[in-house]
């Protein structure tokens, strides 16, 4: 509740969307930015996949921010990459292979190889560029790899056309990892930006003694519920000492 000053015209408290407030012998009215009421699932949804783009945004501009071909003058640089992949945000799902539909898919870039080493735990990934620059043209380029949290484990950047990096992990027991390689093809001030990427499914399938039956490559994915997995009796037989699910 307010309280209200009737000689100076101000109000000090809570009034409506506003509050009044007194700081350096002077008074002022603030907007209430945000609501205070609990979010639905489907904000709660939007929120967990706009923080996920959000951060990987952030690793890329580290590392490539002056190859992008965007502006900050209205905007943070995170912010600006951010508005620019809007499209990686599909149904309130972080959904990073829409990247295309902002970003065109390079067809001269191939990543040739992916690879998360459940045993000795690392992470590594090739990729090579076909194209012949020409004419003073120059690329650089930024490898990003990503797991479906946007945990980011590989950011590098280089201007070799082929390209090959491996980094030791804590840990590789996400479920998804994403391969993202940008090029940014360049001659002056002029730019031209676009991406190659890969989702891989991981295949260390046992953790700490937790069977990760999403990661297994399924014809029709089974339906789970609270943590328990249901499959139709025609799918599943038992061969000798072995458990086959179809």
């Amino acid at each position: 509740m307010a309280q209200i000053n009737i000689l100076t015209s101000s109000y000090n408290g809570k009034l409506g969307t506003t509050y009044g407030t007194k700081q350096y012998k002077k008074h002022f009215v603030k907007a209430i930015p945000f609501s205070h009421a609990p979010h639905n699932e489907s904000q709660k949804n939007s929120v967990k996949a706009f923080t996920k783009l959000n951060k990987i945004c952030s690793q890329i501009v580290k590392k490539y921010w002056r190859y992008l071909g965007l502006s900050d003058k209205s905007m943070y640089k995170n912010n600006a990459l951010t508005q620019k992949l809007k499209s990686v945000i599909s149904d309130k799902i972080f959904d990073p292979t829409k990247i295309y539909l902002d970003i065109p898919q390079s067809q001269t870039i191939e990543i040739t190889e992916t690879n998360i080493d459940n045993e000795k735990y690392f992470i590594s990934a090739r990729f090579i560029d076909r194209e012949n620059l020409i004419n003073g043209d120059k690329k650089q380029y930024l490898l990003i790899v990503f797991s479906e949290s946007a945990i980011t484990y590989i950011n590098e950047t280089t201007d070799k056309q082929s390209f090959f990096f491996q980094k030791d992990v804590l840990d590789t027991e996400n479920d998804f990892y994403y391969f993202l390689v940008l090029s940014s093809k360049y001659k002056g001030n002029k730019k031209r930006l676009e991406s190659k990427l890969i989702k891989l499914k991981n295949n260390k399938y046992v953790v700490k003694e937790i069977w990760y039956v999403m990661r297994l490559k399924w014809d029709n994915d089974p339906y789970v519920e609270d943590e328990i997995l249901y499959i139709k009796d025609e799918n599943v037989y038992v061969e000798g000492d072995t458990l086959v699910i179809k």
